[in-house]
C-alpha cells in the first residue's frame, strides 16, 4: 500500500477529495475487470454501493441507489477518472455504441444495468 502522502498526491490528481473513495472505485473497477477477462456477465451484476463526490458532474447524473449498485454507476466513476487525465478519449462513446447493440431478449434488459430511466448511457450529462 503507498503511504498516505502519495495516495493523497495521486487522489488529488483525480481530483478526488478523500482516498477511501477512490481506492473503493479503484476495488469496484477491479471486480469488473476480473468478471469482464473471465467472461461473467457484468450488465446484471449487483456490488457494493459506490461513493459519489458531490461535485458538478456527479450532481448532474444523480445516481439513484440501484445506479451506485450496478454497471452504470461503475461506468460514471470510470468515466470521470479518465476525463480527469485528459478529454481525447473516444472511450465513453465507444461504450455507449456497446449498450445501443445490446440485444432484445427475454429477461436481459438493460434496465439491469442501473440506467435509471434512460435508454442508454446519458451523455448530455456525463460530457459536462
Amino acid at each position: 500500500m503507498l503511504k498516505k502522502r502519495y495516495q493523497n498526491i495521486i487522489a488529488n490528481r483525480f481530483n478526488v477529495d478523500n482516498t477511501a473513495t477512490l481506492i473503493s472505485w479503484l476495488n469496484e473497477i477491479n471486480i469488473i475487470r476480473n468478471q469482464s477477462a473471465h467472461h461473467s456477465r457484468v450488465w446484471n451484476r449487483k456490488g457494493n454501493p459506490i461513493k459519489i463526490l458531490h461535485n458538478d458532474y456527479f450532481n448532474s447524473l444523480n445516481l439513484d441507489q440501484t445506479a451506485k449498485e450496478r454497471l452504470f454507476g461503475r461506468i460514471a466513476v470510470m468515466w470521470y477518472l479518465i476525463s480527469q487525465t485528459s478529454n481525447n478519449y473516444k472511450w465513453l462513446l465507444q461504450c455507449n455504441h456497446l449498450i445501443d447493440k445490446f440485444p432484445d431478449v427475454p429477461n436481459a434488459k438493460l434496465k439491469s444495468m442501473g440506467l435509471m430511466s434512460h435508454l442508454s448511457l446519458p451523455i448530455h450529462l456525463m460530457n459536462n
